[in-house]
């Protein structure tokens, strides 16, 4: 009891009665020997039904409008589903250049030509990756598709490395997109925030100018969610 007072810096009287509500609400319990107190796995409710009220549409609708705001490009927000890229949401271009932004809601994309289909890849388990180069494998999509499986897997660790992945052409001739993570409270990626333009608007000195912008909306968006970085 002493070193949860001092810890929240609260006098132990009060702590005492906090955490006694705690115990008898069964959300605490302590331990007879050690006298000791801990959290019950009943916090885990809480946790449930705290994430079935998230709709991550909801919170990424005002980053994706800024972000297409600030770039003066289509924004848009994928996630994982069976390991496809879905799209969930859009935000067009302030001139609405983007003619297919609202077509692709719904849509499913292919993970490894893509740029947000690359960033979803980076949440899973080396399990999960092999599993899905072994069913989906790495079909060209256009001439510029990455198909070979050691270069796909040393693009994987340029995306980790960069915290942003670039589709140029690989997934459709004619069109560019660069990606970046969304990542929950416990540092899980959960989706991916991108950027999309034809590849004559989108030209690599545009990448490397707006990129920094598609990283700074999805540390906001991952923020929203609950994300904190750790300081050492």
């Amino acid at each position: 009891m002493q070193e949860i007072a001092h810890a929240v810096a609260m006098p132990q009287s009060t702590v005492s009665r906090f955490v006694s509500a705690l115990v008898t609400a069964g959300y605490a319990t302590q331990n007879s020997e050690t006298l000791k107190y801990q959290l019950t796995l009943r916090f885990c409710k809480i946790g449930d039904a705290l994430r079935a009220q998230f709709n991550i549409r909801d919170i990424c609708k005002p980053y994706l409008y800024a972000l297409a705001q600030k770039s003066k490009e289509a924004a848009f927000i994928y996630a994982e589903e069976n390991m496809t890229a879905v799209c969930l949401d859009f935000a067009n271009s302030p001139d609405g250049h983007v003619r297919t932004a609202t077509e692709r809601v719904g849509r499913t994309v292919s993970m490894h030509s893509t740029a947000s289909g690359k960033i979803l890849l980076l949440g899973y388990s080396e399990e999960m990756l092999e599993k899905f180069l072994t069913t989906r494998g790495l079909p060209a999509r256009t001439e510029n598709t990455v198909t070979d499986r050691t270069q796909f897997m040393i693009m994987l660790d340029h995306v980790r490395a960069d915290g942003f992945a670039v589709d140029d052409e690989e997934n459709e001739l004619g069109m560019r997109s660069i990606a970046a993570p969304i990542l929950d409270y416990d540092g899980k990626v959960v989706a991916a925030v991108e950027i999309s333009s034809r590849a004559n608007r989108l030209s690599y000195y545009e990448i490397n100018r707006i990129k920094d912008y598609v990283i700074e909306s999805a540390s906001e968006i991952s923020t929203a969610l609950g994300y904190r970085v750790e300081e050492e």
